[in-house]
Parts: structure tokens; C-alpha cells; sequence
């Protein structure tokens, strides 16, 4: 279980802006930034799940800040 949630903390640090490189990290690996997960679904069941993934990357950032 804890495997799946660390997908989150992955996600934000491979699409997080870094100085010396001077880019994300994905852009580094795949020359392109990554496709956007936001926006509107008219899956409820989807919508959901993407608002509990921003509020996780919310919590993740703030955590991840404060050490």
C-alpha cells in the first residue's frame, strides 16, 4: 500500500522546477514537460480522485518544505 502513495511524492519531485539544472527533471530525461493532470472530467469518480491528488501534493509540499 504504502508503494501507491509514494507515486505522489515521485510526481512532484520529477515536475518540480530545479535551479542548477535549470528544469524539471522530466524535462531533462524526455525534453518536453509533462502533460497536465488538471482539468474537468465528467467522471465523478475521476474528478474525486483529482482533487484528493491535489490536495495530497498540497500536504506533500508542505511537509517536503519544512525540513
Amino acid at each position: 500500500m504504502w508503494v501507491i502513495l509514494l507515486l505522489w511524492p515521485e510526481y512532484w519531485y520529477n515536475t518540480s522546477f530545479h535551479g542548477v539544472a535549470k528544469n524539471t527533471p522530466f524535462e531533462v530525461v524526455y525534453g518536453r514537460a509533462p502533460l497536465s493532470l488538471a482539468g474537468e472530467t465528467m467522471v465523478e469518480s475521476v474528478t474525486q480522485d483529482l482533487m484528493n491528488r491535489d490536495e495530497a501534493l498540497v500536504q506533500i509540499k508542505f511537509h517536503l518544505r519544512r525540513v
